[in-house]
């Protein structure tokens, strides 16, 4: 459509410039030369403006691909306080964070959660091991293991809206005494997480 609009503004040029028998009439036919290529040039710049904002509207409706999927390197004792996972079998997005056990949220989102959790339990114990998934020092997410004679493996899952910034981690809250370990081979026990959907507003 362009290349066709230049081409009908040259033949207008050099069919009036092959008549033109003065400088004015050569002049008129410059002129008109000119606001053909000023039109052109002022509907490049639109159209270039509209692909601009276009593009802006459909990046920002885009959801980035965030997602990871964390384990333990050895065995952990159980003990009360934050619970790192250090083995980091997926990390999309680079937002969690091996070395500390945080995951920190790249865009306002609703995302998912799953913690899991394997081990060896003795005969008896004095209460259940309790776990908390955390949203900065808000609990979003609870598990508890009760004690009985055989190998034991739970899960959680949870469903948290957070905005760009906020942190999620593990606590265990209670470390009763009969529990001692988490197990960290073979996937016994695992963090992982997700971004569902970005939130519009």
């Amino acid at each position: 459509m362009m290349p066709l609009y230049f081409l009908l503004c040259f033949f207008v040029f050099r069919v009036s410039g092959s008549m033109c028998e003065d400088r004015i009439s050569c002049s008129n036919s410059l002129y008109q030369y000119e606001n053909c290529l000023k039109t052109h040039d002022t509907a490049v710049v639109d159209r270039v403006t509209t692909l601009e904002t276009e593009v802006t509207k459909l990046e920002e409706a885009t959801t980035p691909l965030v997602s990871f999927f964390a384990g333990l390197k050895t065995d952990v004792k159980v003990a009360t306080g934050h619970l790192t996972f250090d083995r980091d079998l997926l990390n999309e997005g680079h937002a969690y964070n091996c070395s500390t056990g945080v995951f920190t949220a790249p865009v306002h989102g609703v995302y998912s959660f799953t913690l899991t959790i394997g081990m060896p339990t003795p005969n008896t114990a004095t209460d259940y091991l309790r776990l908390h998934i955390m949203k900065n020092k808000e609990i979003v997410g609870y598990l508890f293991i009760e004690w009985e004679d055989m190998w034991l493996k739970r899960s959680e899952a949870t469903l948290v809206e957070l905005h760009e910034g906020d942190q999620v981690h593990i606590m265990i809250d209670t470390a009763p005494a009969g529990f001692t370990t988490i197990a960290g081979t073979s996937y016994h026990s695992h963090f992982a997480g997700f971004l569902i959907g970005k939130s519009c507003g």
